[in-house]
């Protein structure tokens, strides 16, 4: 599959979430993927940051990826253009098979959408990391982060006409990343261990020793969909604005464009990410 990887890449940042970071590098070592190139926006971390950190990774991975610049802060305070929405346009129209996977918030894909719609009906399949639907938020307790950094932009693509298979916090909460799992996903073998290792670890020792692989099970799920259990179809509405800004409601209906996962098989999930991470 052909893909664009939208992400707010924070591995590489001191402080910052790195779970977006082990999904890269997942995608990166999949080679099932072709990744035509990797889309950077605010969101984890600014926007320059998530673009100089996808940069150095695939450097230190030894992978050639086209990088781009996107979105510094939501639709309604970002210009109309950038790199990375140029890019999503452009290749889209090139391309009629694209996979698009969205790790952050969701403003650059939303900007090529306003700007070009017609280029949904070139895109394969499109997977957004977002949302929290049964379960409580992360940032309030009804708006999950990427979502709430953007929910403009996230009303605007769940109004999609395609298929869209959305992976929130339902199931991305029953992933666990710890301290003692380091030994196992980063032995020292391979050059990037030791970065990687350094920068997961710190952030662990940060998070009390667990976090959440929310981005990495997006991937993962693109790279297999056996990995869903339980899965519900139907229309996802987004609050825009109000005390619930950001929340994510789903609409059941077997006609709906958003398929949304609610339940994983955590053990194929993490014996994938052991395989390629």
């Amino acid at each position: 599959m052909r893909v664009i990887l939208d992400t707010d890449v924070g591995l590489g940042t001191p402080g910052a979430v790195f779970d977006d970071g082990i999904a890269i590098i997942l995608a990166l070592n999949s080679t099932e993927m072709d990744i035509v190139g990797i889309t950077t926006c605010h969101g984890n971390v600014n926007v320059d940051d998530a673009f100089n950190n996808v940069k150095r990774l695939a450097l230190i991975l030894g992978k050639k990826v086209n990088v781009l610049r996107g979105s510094e802060g939501p639709m309604d305070r970002s210009k109309e253009t950038n790199d990375a929405v140029d890019f999503i346009i452009n290749t889209s129209e090139e391309l009629s098979d694209l996979t698009i996977i969205a790790l952050g918030p969701l403003t650059n894909i939303a900007m090529a959408l306003r700007r070009k719609p017609e280029i949904a009906k070139r895109w394969d399949s499109v997977f957004v990391m977002g949302g929290a639907i049964t379960v409580k938020g992360n940032v309030t307790p009804y708006a999950e982060f990427n979502v709430y950094k953007d929910p403009l932009a996230a009303k605007i693509l769940f109004s999609l006409g395609r298929r869209i298979i959305l992976i929130p916090l339902d199931v991305t909460r029953k992933t666990t990343l710890t301290l003692e799992d380091l030994d196992k996903f980063f032995d020292g073998n391979r050059p990037y261990d030791e970065y990687v290792r350094y920068h997961v670890k710190k952030g662990l020792e940060r998070m009390g020793g667990m976090c959440h692989l929310h981005d990495p099970l997006a991937v993962a799920i693109a790279l297999d969909r056996e990995i869903v259990g339980d899965h519900k179809v139907g229309y996802v509405e987004v609050v825009t604005k109000g005390r619930e800004i950001g929340r994510t409601v789903l609409r059941r209906d077997a006609h709906g464009n958003v398929d949304v996962c609610l339940d994983i098989n955590v053990e194929r999930f993490m014996r994938l990410l052991g395989e390629r991470v």
